[in-house]
Parts: structure tokens; sequence; C-alpha cells
């Protein structure tokens, strides 16, 4: 088995079966937090004879558990060593739209929210298979395999810019001032991403790449920007001096932003 899909009452089920409590009251407390001890157990009793319906649980010392193969999805959502997670706006802009891939031990889950997070998939994919969905993620178009930073800039600079892209009716000027004030030897370029910029008033997509502590929390550990283009498409990332650097979509850049061995498989995208 690679895949399994649960309803929000299914997975509050299969986190109690497994004994991971805080995970399920944490579900429980986000969705049903008017919920008493009474609707609970009728909540879980349901989601029970769902889950017998579809064949993945079985009963061990007059409890119900998830067979061994459903549980271990289940645990990898708990626990993973790392998390990337994509946040990418809809083509028309109005909707943004979550995905998460979660790592252990050396093996990708893909974790996908349907129906108003009433419905999840959790899928256990081939490394060349992970690959694919996240240069899928980033770029419909040609991915480079080496870096091209086009230019660099402050933190403020970057906030600055992406305010006014958000908020001018002038994108003639906006773009000409940009441009000049950019360090650069690639003008066109720059006025490009600043065309893309401005015409989706600032959304980015967002790439984070996330680990864990012992508690179990999550921690940022790198974040990367990324926006379709009419041309191109960009990536935002972080540089060693806390600067953000200007690039075209690469898989240089993956290789050493993903803690996996994945960009390590050659494939035909």
């Amino acid at each position: 088995m690679n895949k399994i899909k649960l309803s929000l009452e299914e997975l509050i089920f299969a986190f109690y079966s497994e004994g991971l409590f805080e995970s399920g009251i944490q579900l429980k407390d986000t969705y049903f937090p008017d919920l008493d001890d009474r609707q609970l157990q009728l909540l879980l009793e349901i989601a029970s004879r769902s889950l017998m319906a579809k064949d993945m649980i079985r009963e061990v010392d007059n409890r119900y558990r998830l067979k061994e193969e459903e549980a271990e999805f289940i645990h990898v959502l708990n626990r993973a060593e790392f998390t990337l997670q994509f946040s990418c706006f809809s083509a028309d802009l109005t909707k943004e739209e979550t995905l998460s891939i979660h790592f252990k031990n050396q093996q990708a889950y893909i974790h996908k929210l349907h129906f108003d997070e009433q419905v999840h998939t959790i899928e256990c994919l081939a490394d060349e298979d992970a690959q694919k969905l996240i240069l899928a993620q980033l770029s419909s178009k040609e991915i480079q395999s080496e870096r091209t930073i086009i230019a660099e800039m402050s933190t403020e600079e970057f906030e600055n810019l992406l305010e006014e892209a958000s908020e001018t009716d002038h994108p003639s000027s906006f773009i000409s001032r940009w441009s000049s004030q950019i360090a650069t030897e690639d003008i066109q370029g720059v006025s490009s991403f600043l065309l893309d910029v401005y015409s989706r008033s600032a959304r980015l997509n967002t790439m984070l790449l996330m680990s864990y502590d012992q508690h179990n929390s999550p921690e940022t550990v790198d974040i990367c920007f990324f926006i379709p283009g009419q041309q191109r498409d960009w990536m935002i990332t972080r540089n060693k001096d806390h600067r953000f650097n200007l690039e075209h979509t690469n898989e240089a850049f993956l290789k050493t932003f993903i803690p996996s061995s994945i960009f390590k498989v050659n494939i035909n995208i």
C-alpha cells in the first residue's frame, strides 16, 4: 500500500488508536472545539466503523487499531524528520493551496487536504516521483540545472519592493525606479521580474523547510519564495549574509535547500 485517504474524523481516530493523543487532541480542538467527551466518543465510534468498512483496522486486546501498513502513514504525520511545505496561489490569485511533503527514513510522503480540509490524502512517493512533484510545484517551464543569480537585495529592499508592487497603479514608474535601484548586470531580467511581481500584486508562493525539536514542535529552517513569470519563473532565496537572491528556478539550489537524496536521482522532466 502506498496511499491512504481519511476523513478528518477518521484521522482523529487514527491518532487516538495509535496512542498519539496529543496530535489527536490538537486536531479535535482545531476543528471541533465545542465537542464534549460524550460527543467525542460517538465521533470515534462512527470513525472506527467507517475504517472497518475500508478494511483498515484490526482488533487488538479488545481495542481497534490501525493495521500496520496504515499505521505507518499516521506515524509519519505525527513525527517526520523534516517537512517541505508549499503554499501556492491559484492562477487567478483568489485561492491559496497548501501541500506538505514529509520525509522520514529517506522516504517522502505527500500530504494533501481536500474539501475545506475535511479529507486527508497521504501518499508514499518514490524518489523520482517526489522530485517531479517538487519541480512541478516550482515551475511549469524548463528548469535550469545550474544557479543563475540575477540580483541581490536586502530584507528592507525586498519588503519595500513588495509593498509598492501591491499598492501602485503605475507599473511603468515602479519598474523604472526599481530597475535602477537594484544592482544587477541583467537589467532586462530584473525588469521582467518586476513586471511579473506587479502583475501578481506581489502575491508570492512559498516553499518552507521545517524541522522538529525534541518536543516535536515545528521549527522553520529556511524559506524560499517563488512566482511563475510570463517568460521565466523566479525564485527569491536567502543567502548566507541573510540577504535575498533573485534567481531563475533551478535544481542546483534545491540540492542545498532540501536535506534529502532525492535530487541525486537523474530523471527526464
